[in-house]
């Protein structure tokens, strides 16, 4: 047996209905000695224009100090420069972020910043990625973060978050004590998500969970997550793009949005998450379409030297057989969810121009995912995957 160490960064996480309306006894119970604190809640374009924000802040009352509103997908470093000083100047001591991964993430890079001092460029990871950062100290946030999610983006869970540099590549941030303190999920929150944003964000945690289940450094832990995962939105995913409005199924799929981002806490995401983020950041392509469309294609690519692995996932999805058939059950599995998405199946479809995929492809090459992969990865590789995705 390969030794493992599993760490779990993640504090409380509570499921229920009406938890949205309880956030401001969630920032009493942070450390009560401390007296009334003040909170910066933060929130994206759309989630500023949204019910929920008002409830929120509603809920909060005086403890509400300072707002960072607006956050757009593939978020950048100045909106962490911006939230970090909107704290600052009105003495907030607490962070409350709700919405999706963008804005998660920068709520994530705001308290990292606001822990280790500097400029956010400066706590970015860099190649050669050093193994000691599996080896960091837990430290105390300067922020304690209490995280709202209504997608399924695992932001809320991991220890790792990303934000789109000025020359249009992705920027990765990993640190022990990024995750956020208290994550409330709210299924009645998460049905407020459009049905179009829930699907894909649901493909991108499916994702998470197959790229677990495969990694290089997956163990046992990580697997019960990934295929506990597969299983639910194997049911659940078509059931909610036919019953939208359902809370219930909403409540579901929630928890496998939990599930998937807890699988690649402790084992590493690999080329297909490498290739969305390389769409996102050239071409603006948002996040869930993109792991819409290439996850079938990528699999599909790894599936020969992932076979055994592979083969779980089928079973999981329901397709038995011999190990080679449940593998091909796999793809063909999510072959299925992708078109119950309703979602563009197709690069082209999505803005994609063809000129641009050797430029992606090369992209990719530069990325920390795509040498992780389980199968060696050259650029003709890439492109090929980017061509039959096109």
């Amino acid at each position: 047996m390969t030794a493992f160490s599993q760490i779990d960064p993640a504090r409380k996480i509570h499921y229920g209905n009406g938890l949205l309306d309880k956030v401001g006894d969630t920032v009493d119970q942070l450390d009560p000695d401390k007296g009334p604190r003040r909170v910066l809640v933060v929130a994206g374009e759309n989630m500023a224009k949204s019910p929920l924000l008002v409830r929120l802040k509603k809920a909060l009352g005086d403890r509400l100090g300072g707002e960072l509103l607006g956050i757009t997908p593939h978020s950048n470093p100045d909106w962490v420069r911006k939230g970090l000083a909107i704290a600052r100047e009105n003495r907030c001591d607490v962070i409350v972020s709700i919405g999706g991964g963008s804005t998660i993430d920068t709520a994530k890079c705001i308290a990292l910043a606001a822990l280790l001092g500097g400029d956010i460029a400066d706590l970015r990871i860099v190649p050669p990625y050093n193994a000691a950062l599996n080896a960091q100290k837990m430290q105390e946030p300067a922020l304690p973060h209490i995280c709202i999610p209504t997608t399924g983006s695992g932001s809320e869970v991991t220890p790792g978050a990303g934000l789109r540099a000025p020359d249009g590549r992705k920027w990765i941030f990993w640190n022990v004590s990024m995750p956020p303190q208290v994550i409330l999920l709210d299924p009645e929150a998460a049905a407020t998500t459009p049905v179009r944003i829930a699907a894909g964000s649901s493909m991108n945690s499916l994702a998470h969970a197959v790229e677990a289940l495969y990694a290089v450094n997956r163990q046992a832990v990580t697997d019960a997550f990934a295929l506990a995962a597969m299983e639910k939105f194997g049911q659940w995913l078509p059931r909610m793009t036919a019953s939208p409005d359902d809370v219930d199924v909403r409540g579901e799929i929630q928890q496998a949005w939990l599930l998937g981002g807890m699988s690649i806490c402790n084992a590493r995401t690999a080329l297909h998450h490498t290739m969305c983020h390389c769409l996102g950041a050239r071409f603006d392509v948002s996040h869930g379409v993109a792991n819409t469309i290439m996850l079938p294609h990528v699999m599909e690519f790894n599936r020969e030297t992932t076979q055994s692995q592979m083969a779980r996932a089928g079973r999981a999805f329901g397709h038995f057989g011999t190990e080679a058939e449940s593998a091909r059950g796999a793809v063909e599995a999510v072959h299925g969810l992708q078109a119950a998405t309703g979602l563009p199946t197709r690069l082209r479809d999505a803005g994609v121009p063809e000129s641009g995929l050797s430029d992606l492809a090369e992209d990719a090459m530069h990325e920390r995912g795509t040498h992780f992969n389980p199968r060696k990865v050259e650029h003709a590789d890439v492109l090929e995957i980017y061509r039959r995705a096109w």
